[in-house]
């Protein structure tokens, strides 16, 4: 939430800084794209037209926002309509609560309904609704209207929603396009297994663009999160030099900020056996807060 704030930073954005590649000597550049990839000459091609071998290649294209296709959802637009109440969406209706008006669309029954059994998604709705957020849900959008700016958001249900500005928070759409090309199996995201092996020897793949097998139940998800972006990232590291891997930890999401600081935390397995722990409404933040025996959705095929 920090980067929505006005007057956050342009370097608030990036990871890591420039001397901390060149104090690791790590080649980068900059400004460059790769075109194409070739498994068999084991190179990639760069848009300048230069080629580079490779012993090991590690994919890491990241994912795009997926966009809002409805009619009139790029009119311009101090009432605020968010698309989604997942991460993103909360995020966003969290900053916007601020200053504005900030009303949230969501098309299933609660928030998060991806990752968190229902002790979760209940405190952070309710946390939302205290600092001024308004949900609606069951709320699939199917239009925006205005003229030369965005003047209403319209539901499958027939609801008009009035809106000056409308954000959508509806998921990512993995770049697999390069290692489909390449040849690379992928099913939304690049498949690959619990060390980032693709189906092509010596080329792995880590972050939001993969997808993977659960080690639990052996369900297919793709997990879009900063922190399995990261843990994943040093299992494939570890795992290029033949190191030990690093300690498994369950796949999770977060952290990631929303109202008043608050920071969730959850293993987005799809079955949570694990203690409740949660503080009543008015005392103040809990220290944790999971379910007994609750089952979690899977991650379906493009969403």
């Amino acid at each position: 939430m920090e980067l929505l704030k006005s007057g956050a930073a342009d370097e608030s954005t990036v990871l890591r800084k420039a001397k901390f590649y060149d104090d690791k000597s790590i080649d980068r550049r900059a400004g460059l794209t790769v075109d194409a990839i070739d498994p068999d000459r084991r190179t990639v091609q760069l848009s300048d037209g230069i080629r580079h071998c490779y012993h090991r290649l590690v994919i890491a294209t990241g994912s795009r926002a997926r966009t809002l296709t409805v009619p009139g959802a790029g009119l311009p637009g101090v009432r605020v309509s968010i698309t989604g109440a997942g991460y993103i969406g909360l995020e966003i209706a969290a900053a916007a609560a601020r200053n504005c008006v900030a009303t949230v669309l969501e098309f299933r029954d609660r928030v998060m309904s991806r990752v968190t059994p229902e002790p979760v998604y209940r405190f952070f709705e309710q946390l939302h609704g205290q600092h001024g957020v308004r949900f609606v849900f069951g709320a699939a959008v199917t239009a925006v209207e205005g003229s030369d700016r965005a003047e209403e958001v319209v539901t499958a249900d027939g609801a008009v929603h009035t809106a000056d500005v409308v954000r959508a928070g509806i998921g990512v759409v993995p770049n697999r396009e390069l290692a489909g090309d390449a040849g690379l199996e992928c099913q939304d995201g690049i498949l690959v297994d619990e060390d980032g092996w693709t189906s092509v020897p010596d080329i792995y793949a880590t972050g939001d663009v993969t997808r993977f097998t659960s080690t639990i139940d052996g369900a297919s998800q793709r997990l879009e999160c900063i922190q399995k972006a990261l843990t994943q990232a040093d299992r494939v590291a570890a795992h290029i030099p033949a190191s030990p891997p690093p300690t498994r930890t369950l796949p999770g999401s977060g952290p990631c900020s929303t109202a008043s600081g608050s920071r969730p935390q959850v293993s987005a397995t799809l079955t949570m056996r694990c203690s409740c722990a949660a503080t009543p409404p008015g005392a103040g933040f809990p220290r944790s807060i999971s379910a007994t025996d609750a089952s979690l959705p899977s991650t379906p095929s493009g969403a």
